[in-house]
C-alpha cells in the first residue's frame, strides 16, 4: 500500500509542474553559470509572461546562441528560451583543432548538462523543452542518452551530475516536449550517399561510432522514460540525406512506445528553412498538455 502511495504522488508530482519566473531564472543563471574553457554564451529570452515553462535551443554545425533569438522573434513558443554555444560552435570561422574538437565525443553535450541541471536543479524548472537542429537534433537525441542510461556517468559525477540530478532533468523533459528538426541521424549516412569524405569529415565520424553517440543508434536510449517528441524531416534533405528517414522514425517509435511521436516529413524551404509543420505540432502539442 505504502509503494502504491509512494507512485500516486510520483505521477501527480509529473503532472503538476509550475512554471518558472522568468527573473528567477536569469538570476540563477547569472550566479549558476558553469565555468568552461571556452564561451559558452548562456542567453535567456523572456515568454508570453514573466511565468513561463523553458525551451532551450541546440543549435547545428557551425551555428551558436543566435539560434535562440530566432526562435523567440518567431513568436512559435510562449516559453521563456534558453540558448547557448556548444564547444564546437561557428567552427568555420574559428577553424577546426584536431586537438580540441568535440564532436562526437561527451564533451560535446556536457556544458548542455551542466545547464540543464542548472535551469532543473539550481533554478527549480520543472518543465523543460529541448529543441535540436540538424546536428543539435542529433545532440539531443545524446543527452538524453546520457541522462537515461549510465554510459557517460563517470564524466558527469565530474562535473557535479549526479543519478538523483539526472532523474529530475530526465523528469522536467518528460513534461516538456522534445523537438527533433531535420536531424543528424548518422555521419555514414552523409558520406556513403552523397559520396562526401575529407579528413576532418571522418575523423568526427569516427569518434561518434567510436563512442557510441550515432544518434540513430541513440535512440535506443529512449526505452523507459516516455517522452514527447516532435520529429520533423526535410525532404528532400540535400545536406542530411534522407535514406535513413525511415529507419529513424521507426526506431523512435519503438522505443519511445509509451510516449507520444509525431513525425512529420516535408518540403519546407530546404534543411535551413523555417519549418513551419514542426512549429504547428508544437504548438497543437504543448496545448493538448495543459
Amino acid at each position: 500500500m505504502k509503494n502504491l502511495f509512494t507512485i500516486a504522488l510520483f505521477l501527480l508530482y509529473l503532472t503538476t509542474a509550475h512554471a518558472i519566473e522568468f527573473s528567477k531564472l536569469q538570476q540563477t543563471l547569472n550566479t549558476h553559470s558553469p565555468y568552461l574553457s571556452y564561451p559558452i554564451n548562456i542567453k535567456a529570452f523572456k515568454g508570453k509572461t514573466s511565468h513561463e515553462n523553458i525551451l532551450v535551443c541546440c543549435h547545428g554545425y557551425a551555428s551558436n546562441y543566435s539560434l535562440g533569438k530566432i526562435i523567440h522573434d518567431s513568436n512559435v513558443s510562449n516559453n521563456h528560451i534558453v540558448s547557448f554555444n556548444f564547444p564546437d560552435y561557428d567552427i568555420h570561422e574559428r577553424g577546426f583543432n584536431y586537438s580540441t574538437v568535440c564532436y562526437g565525443t561527451p564533451y560535446e553535450i556536457l556544458p548542455a548538462l551542466v545547464l540543464l541541471k542548472t535551469i532543473v536543479v539550481d533554478a527549480g524548472a520543472e518543465n523543460v523543452s529541448l529543441y535540436g537542429f540538424s546536428s543539435g537534433g542529433g545532440a539531443v537525441v545524446n543527452i538524453i542518452a546520457a541522462l537515461n542510461t549510465p554510459k557517460f556517468d563517470t564524466l558527469l559525477q565530474k562535473w557535479g551530475i549526479d543519478c538523483s540530478d539526472k532523474t529530475k532533468i530526465l523528469a522536467a523533459l518528460q513534461r516538456g516536449i522534445i523537438l527533433l528538426d531535420a536531424p543528424l541521424k548518422s555521419r555514414e549516412e552523409i558520406s556513403e550517399v552523397n559520396g562526401f569524405s575529407d579528413k576532418e569529415f571522418d575523423f568526427v565520424t569516427e569518434r561518434y561510432k567510436a563512442n557510441e553517440m550515432r544518434p540513430i543508434d541513440s535512440l535506443a536510449s529512449f526505452e523507459g522514460a516516455p517522452l514527447n517528441v516532435v520529429l520533423f524531416f526535410q525532404n528532400p534533405d540535400p545536406s542530411l540525406t534522407n535514406r535513413d528517414d525511415e529507419l529513424f522514425a521507426q526506431r523512435l517509435r519503438f522505443y519511445n512506445a509509451k510516449g507520444i511521436n509525431k513525425v512529420i516529413i516535408a518540403d519546407e524551404g530546404g534543411h535551413c528553412g523555417f519549418h513551419t509543420s514542426l512549429w504547428k505540432a508544437y504548438q497543437q502539442l504543448a496545448s493538448s498538455k495543459k
